[in-house]
């Protein structure tokens, strides 16, 4: 899914149906926030979600046959009352974090900051990262520019180094989020006290130096996300 599409789409239909998927129920109600949200509510987003656990609701008896429908409701309440908290507070979380990314790069629109907060949230969840410390090497290697592209021939948003990295689109920002977690991921593994100035090619002093510009950039994004009012 490219980075464009990412933007357009609503950001509670991208978080349910991209970042959670899990089982069939879970994959069936992503589908109708969807179709609420892109035909039907318009600019109505904060209610998408609400209207649309209705809406399956409504679907899901109605499905049923007579002797199995009390079971099969009592299922469905039992999974929204289970998970819907905790997929409405990691959402939360994301929106500060791209009101985080947003106060500190200060050229972003909310569309595009909250993809990036997506996106690294995304990758740093699969390889064990805390997303704030992603989005402070992100800071530091690009300014959260995806485009950026350095002296030495690094590129896009986490700034992979071209002649030791092959990838087939440095510029796509999820794949180049993704990259920078698998080596990342692979230094921490080998030498955890150093892997973040074995990312940056250097563990000497130009390495120390990067690390503390890190360890800074993480200070002031975690002080703008403690802070942070979400976008919606």
């Amino acid at each position: 899914m490219d980075f464009d599409r990412l933007v357009r789409m609503e950001s509670k239909v991208l978080y349910r149906k991209y970042l959670f998927r899990t089982g069939n129920l879970q994959e069936w109600m992503s589908i109708w926030i969807g179709t609420f949200s892109q035909f039907v509510l318009g600019g109505m987003r904060r209610y998408s979600l609400v209207l649309a656990v209705l809406v399956n609701l409504l679907a899901y008896t109605v499905a049923a046959d007579e002797t199995g429908r009390g079971l099969a409701v009592s299922k469905f309440i039992h999974f929204i009352d289970k998970d819907l908290d905790v997929y409405e507070r990691a959402y939360k979380e994301i929106e500060k974090l791209a009101v985080s990314i947003g106060t500190s790069a200060g050229v972003m629109n909310a569309d595009e900051r909250f993809v990036l907060a997506f996106l690294i949230t995304k990758w740093s969840r699969e390889f064990g990262f805390d997303p704030l410390e992603v989005a402070a090497v992100a800071l530091t290697e690009s300014q959260f520019n995806s485009r950026a592209v350095s002296p030495k021939d690094a590129r896009g948003l986490m700034q992979i180094h071209r002649p030791t990295w092959a990838m087939d689109d440095y510029f796509n920002t999820e794949k180049n989020i993704k990259k920078a977690m698998q080596i990342l991921y692979m230094y921490r593994n080998s030498q955890p006290s150093s892997y973040l100035k074995l990312y940056y090619g250097d563990t000497g002093e130009d390495g120390a130096r990067y690390v503390e510009k890190v360890k800074r950039n993480y200070k002031r994004l975690s002080q703008i996300y403690k802070q942070a009012t979400p976008d919606h």
